[in-house]
């Protein structure tokens, strides 16, 4: 218990103390959501782990027609989630992730074999093999990308840093940033990504508490943060069962 405490405590510190380039705000300062919305508590995580922030910036223009409102001020829950949205959200989630685990102080009492096990084991959590047979080197290998599109730089991190750019490809490896994801896709890039399987009876599959739909062909937005949030707890969840093993 106390080693799991350490690292929730660990991931409050790294939060609240990072300099990443996601916009620092409250859940507060989204106009256009309300405390009583399904979605509220894992949406204020995900902005208090500081993962929504840059997703905004393409939020805004994704909504029909596009939205005028200062950027930071709305979250748009009801807008469908489109292919670049999703490259914000999930490079910064896997980003957050890393950060977390590769500034993890490991427990006292530990020989080094033990302390490089569990190290190795930790990043181990946080696969970087694609779905898709596709292998990506560098962002010259994305067709479609241009280095003018606001999501690139999060691209180049999920192609460069974290070896899963092919997850938000076409399976002609072609990019279409506007293309709009089923629950189904999402949920197996994050659980590929992950390496968390939702659990399934007969054709019913859930991830934590939160049942999926797959028959979802597409997804808001609102919906998304409460996929994305669910198997972080889960992902978390698993580190601390690394971290707790005798």
């Amino acid at each position: 218990m106390q080693r799991t405490q350490a690292l929730l405590s660990l991931i409050f510190i790294f939060v609240c103390g990072s300099t990443a380039s996601a916009q620092v705000m409250s859940v507060s300062d989204l106009r256009d959501v309300s405390p009583t919305a399904e979605y509220y508590a894992d949406l204020k995580s995900l902005v208090d782990y500081g993962i929504v922030g840059n997703d905004l910036i393409v939020a805004r223009e994704d909504t029909l027609p596009p939205s005028k409102e200062p950027i930071g001020s709305m979250f748009y829950p009801e807008t469908k989630v489109t292919n670049r949205q999703l490259v914000f959200l999930f490079d910064g989630s896997l980003s957050y992730l890393k950060d977390v685990i590769d500034n993890f102080k490991l427990p006292d009492g530990l020989d080094p074999a033990a302390k490089y096990a569990m190290m190795q084991d930790l990043r181990k959590s946080i696969n970087r093999k694609p779905l898709s047979k596709l292998i990506l080197y560098t962002t010259k290998d994305v067709v479609g990308l241009k280095m003018t599109f606001e999501e690139a730089f999060a691209l180049a991190s999920l192609v460069d840093r974290h070896k899963l750019g092919a997850d938000v490809l076409n399976a002609d490896g072609v990019y279409d940033r506007f293309r709009r994801l089923s629950e189904k896709e999402i949920s197996n890039i994050l659980g590929n990504a992950l390496l968390v399987k939702p659990t399934c009876v007969k054709t019913r599959c859930s991830i934590g508490n939160l049942q999926l739909n797959y028959r979802n062909a597409t997804v808001t937005r609102g919906r998304l943060v409460r996929i994305l949030n669910k198997y972080l707890e889960v992902h978390i969840e698993k580190l601390n069962t690394i971290i707790n093993r005798k």
